[in-house]
């Protein structure tokens, strides 16, 4: 194996010019006619989604020291009268009315040496291993640290520990 000659922390632009700012809107409608339950027979919910994610580039110098961050916004559009119940908006109440709007924020320290990046806190991830899943309104996000490294060219390694995973 051959060592990566040039690692990504010598190519540093900086804390601010290295950063960027995303803001993912998502809008989800669930409908679930259930006609042989008693109880409930029509779930219909409608919901928006706000996902904004904030990297910052790494400082310059042997550890480049950066921070994640991540705010999730899920606002209720349409529900209620009985048709709540499909899950996307957490209950409030028993399980007689869903939150109008429900939030969610965390951050996430990053060091990088060389072309190893440490990242601990409150993060999206996407392993074949583990990773949070982003197919409701709002993703899951996991509380924990993760190290990834390619100092091999061609050979990435990551391992981490996680200690609590969230769904909004």
């Amino acid at each position: 194996s051959q060592m990566a000659f040039a690692s990504s922390q010598s190519e540093s632009e900086g804390f601010v010019e290295g950063s960027s700012l995303t803001i993912l809107n998502r809008n989800l409608y669930m409908n679930r006619d259930f006609r042989d339950d008693a109880t409930q027979s029509y779930r219909e919910e409608w919901g928006h989604g706000f996902i904004g994610t904030f990297e910052s580039g790494f400082t310059q110098g042997t550890v480049g020291v950066g921070v994640d961050a991540i705010g999730l916004l899920g606002v209720k559009l349409d529900t209620g009268r009985g048709r709540q119940g499909n899950g996307i908006f957490p209950a409030v109440q028993g399980d007689e009315h869903v939150a109008d709007d429900y939030s969610q924020a965390g951050a996430a320290v990053k060091l990088r040496i060389s072309n190893t990046v440490l990242k601990y806190g409150t993060q999206f991830v996407a392993l074949p291993v583990f990773s949070t899943d982003d197919s409701r309104l709002l993703p899951e996000t996991a509380e924990g640290g993760l190290i990834s490294s390619s100092e091999i060219e061609g050979l990435e390694l990551n391992a981490g520990r996680f200690t609590a995973l969230r769904m909004v």
